[in-house]
């Protein structure tokens, strides 16, 4: 009859390894459990971006995409190269910071040129006669230490209607140069572009990307 020692001890062997694995597993566990607490209180305790004056918006340090979406098919995007504007920014008191912006409707650009000639006619932006769009902000809270909302009234085609933008403080070089991000939009309805509705859609989004030197 055979010995069963080394059964036992290919048994015993299996058990110390499965509980060895175990024990790596819990300490791998722990450390995690750990070091996860210790990492969201370094990103919540991150300082804030602060800004305080004058900055100017200028074409060549702007990035002004838009898109529109479309049923059944992908949605327009284009570009404004050209828009300008000011903002005094107060981050410690944002109820005192303010926003201008000028677009160049003219300057619209698409990857189609049959669609940019469309957006610059009158049955949309209608550039001969209203060649820009103003948005002069009206209010501005703070959503937290790197975001703010900008209400205010966007200016075109003659009609004047109200939106609003979320703007983003992305960082901040040792010179003072601010990089941002603004994202909102407007209804084209409001201001006599409902052409193709429904197919295409009312709301046009914005997308702004940038940097800006202080005064």
């Amino acid at each position: 009859m055979k010995s069963k020692k080394p059964i036992q001890d290919e048994e015993n062997q299996g058990i110390r390894l499965y509980r060895r694995r175990n024990k790596v597993i819990s300490a791998s566990l722990c450390s995690l459990a750990v070091l996860l607490p210790l990492a969201s209180l370094t990103s919540a305790t991150a300082a804030p971006i602060t800004v305080k004056g004058k900055y100017t918006l200028s074409a060549k340090n702007l990035e002004t995409r838009f898109s529109v979406k479309v049923i059944g098919g992908s949605k327009i995007t284009g570009v404004f190269k050209s828009v300008h504007g000011q903002m005094s920014l107060n981050s410690l008191s944002p109820q005192k910071s303010s926003v201008k912006v000028t677009v160049d409707l003219d300057s619209v650009e698409t990857e189609n040129p049959l669609i940019t000639n469309f957006l610059k006619g009158p049955s949309m932006f209608d550039v001969k006669n209203h060649p820009t769009a103003d948005f002069i902000s009206t209010r501005v809270s703070k959503v937290d230490e790197k975001t703010a909302n900008v209400e205010g009234v966007l200016d075109m085609r003659g009609k004047r209607q109200r939106t609003s933008l979320t703007v983003s403080l992305t960082g901040k070089d040792p010179n003072g140069t601010i990089h941002f991000t603004v994202n909102g939009g407007f209804f084209r309805g409001l201001y006599g572009m409902n052409i193709g509705q429904p197919i295409y859609g009312d709301k046009v989004r914005l997308n702004i990307s940038g940097t800006s030197a202080p005064r």
